[in-house]
């Protein structure tokens, strides 16, 4: 499991930072339908919509599709799956255990704690056991969660074509970096997609006009959740809906810190390799939210 990860930091110290209140959706009666089957469409639906056009964004949806497979917890060791006629028992994979699919786990928060399952955040791929654990639907607007979970479906193909290895996880592993650069990349560009380039084009302005002098030039150059940044991380927020919990304001005001991260990486001259300077501002930003 990505134990910890940045977010979950960032998420601490945005936790005195409320921004923009988020809404409280109303519920309506609907038709009774299997809310595992119901799910299981309407994830792959927001997925669609998040990923759009993008190159990466499709692969990783067909890859979603064709080796995700939906469980709910049934035990302290069993999946069951759900969403189809199958509904069999699956051991959980041991740690380390080579799959060629991975699992979508979809249980109630109250069922995950029962089982002693508790996550950092609201999306999480544990490597560990192959599993890909995702929230309800209705605690995030449809772009965000198809974004969030197109960001973990690529820390899941990263594992099962052995991109990555398992054992990642370590915070001097730069395979770690790596792939949370590749993870966050994707985020950017599909907040782009959908605001038509919008994201990078603030934080740019931002960065051209704010950064401070020989920032570019000096390798431990980072920009932690201040209260000068916080007005334009709420800028930005704007160009999308209202948050629909607290889980994803809070999700959302990490990835934007995090974006700007990354485009100060690009701004950077000391190394050729643009995803080396982003993994290293990446492993900065991480390691002093952590001694926070």
């Amino acid at each position: 499991m990505r134990v910890f990860s940045l977010v979950f930091w960032l998420s601490l110290a945005l936790s005195g930072c409320r921004g923009r209140q988020y809404s409280r959706r109303v519920h309506h009666d609907v038709p009774q339908v299997d809310p595992a089957r119901q799910h299981q469409d309407e994830v792959t639906r927001v997925l669609e919509l998040a990923v759009g056009s993008d190159e990466e964004g499709r692969r990783l949806l067909a890859f979603y599709r064709e080796r995700g497979r939906y469980v709910v917890l049934a035990a302290n060791n069993q999946y069951r799956a759900v969403g189809g006629e199958d509904q069999s028992l699956i051991p959980i994979p041991n740690a380390g255990e080579a799959l060629n699919r991975f699992f979508i786990e979809t249980s109630s928060l109250t069922t995950r704690v029962s089982f002693g399952v508790q996550l950092e955040a609201s999306f999480v791929y544990d490597n560990q056991r192959s599993t890909l654990y995702l929230p309800v639907l209705d605690g995030f607007t449809k772009l965000w969660f198809g974004v969030l979970a197109a960001h973990e479906t690529l820390h899941a193909y990263d594992h099962l074509q052995a991109i990555e290895r398992v054992a990642t996880n370590s915070l001097h592993d730069d395979e770690y970096y790596l792939g949370e650069v590749r993870a966050h990349s994707l985020e950017l560009r599909l907040l782009d997609q959908a605001t038509q380039g919008q994201v990078t084009s603030v934080f740019g302005q931002f960065l051209d006009q704010h950064l401070p002098p020989g920032a570019l030039d000096n390798p431990n150059a980072y920009i932690g959740p201040t209260n000068d940044v916080m007005p334009i991380v709420q800028r930005v927020d704007r160009l999308f809906p209202l948050p629909l919990s607290e889980k994803e304001r809070d999700n959302r005001l990490a990835s934007y810190v995090i974006a700007m991260n990354l485009l100060l990486a690009d701004r950077q001259r000391d190394i050729p390799s643009v995803v080396e300077r982003r993994a290293r501002t990446y492993r900065l930003l991480r390691e002093n939210m952590r001694a926070r």
